[in-house]
């Protein structure tokens, strides 16, 4: 356990809080498929998965058959055509972020600042990030030739077998060298700041699925996944005019984490007439190897001098928690329609167990002494909606819509007082609704369209106006617009078009013989022949 800090030095006990909240504006170009599911570690759904499912409103339970089969209910991998290449690159995001106490989240301490006046504390900030991609590839069992002669069961010869490569959580949110200035009456203030906060968790492994029966399949999903944490909170401020002197302060708090784990998710397909039920169940995840560190630092002078010193490393594990999904559609001549609904079960979302140094100086006299900080923070039971129909314009044109919720795991209350480790930057809870368009054929599926969604909570900022200076909590909203080109191609399509270059490079198409050219447009023989015969006088009788 760790030791009890000095009097007024940082707590390095970790109360949960932060998540953080703009995302996206994404506009995804060809190539391998994104996210939906990538909220990150307060956030279950802040990384698309595939652009079809994005657009659906996120569902994909029953009548999933793109790369979010692999990770929504492995059994919808058989409704993927043989050999497909399902892809949605390049998610790009605007994000727009709104906190009207952002440069004063907490009280100010009146007995050191006085009177102090301030106005407008707001921040805005408007953000471009790019996404990162994911890649799924299904064969048919039935094709793969090594696997073929073991195939002896037509319905493991129509076997579906997948690999994938997907970020599945996703999170960013950068305010860097941004600045506050207030001055009003006596009181003069002045801040600067920089914050960075992501969190990552990019996953591969295979998928399998088959038909059971005509109206049943099953399927399941192993992967491995390496989660990856950072935060970086920086400020430092000047206040003068309204205490008897200056007072200035800095903070700075710093934490990262790397975690490598493996999960599993199993799932089914019922359908009976036009009607389909689909569920899966996602185990929590193994941890297999961590490692981690967070630095914090705080000074103030001009109301006495202090400053405090806190440095560790050690291990650090992430978690994602099991998952229960269950979802119902209808699919006819017109279209399909599909609701879904998932629960997520509360489970400690990390922990990390560091040792290291605290020091501590106070009106120079240092206090310096080893210390370990065992950390962990609980992610709440969270349950998400979704509802997505298409409906066919024309054999080969469809409208795609949905509308989903994306509700924070970080429980009530635990982003107040700040922590050493920082792992949730927010709450934040957001309603999302999708609206797109798919053009299909024989060669594969188009989709383009785009998310519009609103979001709404609490997020980590420095209080510069208590001493120390300290992390506080101030609300938010967020407003996020995400574009989507999505698809996928035939494996022979790709094969066929490769045959035909390699074809032309290596036999190359005879060309027809060369004419002659033929005569300019101004070409006129009488005007040629008088020309000769000028010349021909001109030189005389011929000699003989």
């Amino acid at each position: 356990m760790s030791p009890e800090p000095p009097p007024m030095a940082p707590r390095p006990h970790d109360r949960s809080r932060r998540r953080r909240v703009a995302l996206l504006v994404a506009t995804a170009l060809a190539g391998a498929t994104a996210h939906e599911d990538a909220r990150a570690q307060s956030n279950y759904r802040s990384a698309p998965v595939g652009g079809r499912s994005q657009l659906l409103g996120g569902t994909g339970l029953t009548y999933g058959r793109d790369a979010a089969a692999a990770f929504l209910n492995p059994a919808t991998a058989v409704l993927v055509d043989d050999e497909r290449l399902s892809f949605s690159v390049n998610f790009y995001t605007v994000s727009f972020v709104y906190a009207p106490r952002w440069y004063r989240p907490g009280p100010i301490d009146r007995a050191r600042f006085g009177a102090l006046d301030l106005g407008d504390t707001t921040m805005t900030d408007l953000e471009f990030n790019a996404l990162p991609s994911s890649l799924c590839i299904f064969f048919r069992m039935g094709d793969v030739k090594f696997l073929a002669k073991a195939q002896k069961d037509p319905r493991t010869r129509e076997a579906r077998l997948g690999l994938c490569f997907a970020t599945i959580s996703s999170q960013s949110f950068d305010f860097a060298a941004e600045g506050f200035s207030e001055t009003r009456g006596a009181s003069v203030s002045r801040q600067a700041q920089t914050l960075s906060q992501s969190y990552t968790r990019f996953a591969a492994g295979p998928t399998y699925a088959m038909h059971v029966s005509n109206a049943l399949a099953i399927g399941a999903s192993l992967h491995a996944s390496l989660a990856s944490h950072r935060s970086l909170l920086a400020a430092t401020a000047t206040t003068y005019g309204s205490a008897p002197s200056a007072i200035n302060s800095m903070f700075y708090s710093g934490s990262r984490g790397d975690s490598f784990q493996i999960d599993a998710t199993v799932g089914a397909t019922l359908r009976f007439g036009k009607q389909a039920v689909g569920m899966s169940l996602r185990s929590p995840s193994m941890h297999v190897f961590g490692v981690g560190g967070a630095n914090q630092q705080s000074y103030f002078d001009g109301a006495g001098s202090e400053a405090s010193l806190v440095s560790a490393q050690g291990s650090f594990v992430s978690r994602s928690p099991p998952r229960l999904a269950l979802g119902t559609g209808v699919e006819g001549s017109w279209g399909l329609a599909e609701l879904d609904t998932s629960y997520q079960l509360p489970i400690n979302s990390y922990s990390a167990e560091l040792e290291g140094h605290q020091v501590t100086t106070v009106d120079g006299v240092v206090d310096d002494r080893p210390a370990r900080f065992d950390l962990a923070e609980r992610a709440r039971g969270v349950v998400n909606f979704s509802a997505g129909a298409e409906v066919f314009v024309s054999p080969h044109v469809s409208v795609l819509t949905g509308v989903s919720t994306d509700f924070s795991a970080v429980p009530q209350g635990a982003l107040k007082g700040g922590s050493l480790f920082n792992y949730y930057p927010h709450q934040t809870h957001r309603l999302a609704g999708s609206i797109g368009v798919s053009s299909h054929g024989t060669g594969g599926e188009l989709l383009v369209g785009a998310e519009v969604s609103v979001g709404w909570g609490q997020r980590l900022a420095v209080n510069s106006y208590q001493l120390p200076p300290e992390v506080g909590t101030t609300g938010h909203g967020t407003y996020q617009l995400m574009f989507v080109i999505a698809g996928s191609t035939s494996l022979r399509a790709i094969k066929r078009a490769v045959e035909d270059v390699r074809e032309v490079i290596t036999k190359p198409t005879p060309r027809a013989p060369a004419r002659p050219n033929a005569p300019s447009p101004t070409y006129n023989p009488r005007v040629l022949e008088e020309e000769r015969r000028r010349e021909e006088r001109e030189r005389g009788p011929a000699q003989d």
